[in-house]
């Protein structure tokens, strides 16, 4: 199944480079609806500029358990290596417009 990862723009050379790595309890957090992007990014990263990637995944993955309208669509890849093999590559560099 194809999953996006969202993540602020300022880590985009280095995922390029080394995959999309885990964080200390060895999750990825990722998500399956495109469309949602932009309302994690903001709303729950706190980013107005945010680097978009696809990967596909054909384990398991967890629910992840929040409590924001697009919770349906978030899921959390349990691994302790970064996704290389798996990772599709960069998507895009979303800019969001915000309301003044």
């Amino acid at each position: 199944m194809i999953y996006y990862h969202v993540t602020n723009v300022l880590n985009h050379e280095k995922i390029m480079n080394e995959g999309i790595k885990p964080n200390e309890s060895g999750e990825i957090f990722v998500m399956d609806n495109l469309d949602c992007s932009a309302m994690i990014a903001y709303n729950q990263l706190f980013l107005k500029d945010f680097a978009l990637y696809s990967l596909e995944w054909e384990e398991d993955v967890e629910e992840d358990k929040v409590a924001e309208l697009t919770a349906k669509h978030q899921f959390i890849i349990k691994t302790q290596k970064p996704l290389k093999a798996n990772f599709k590559g960069f998507f895009k560099i979303v800019k969001v417009k915000q309301d003044e």
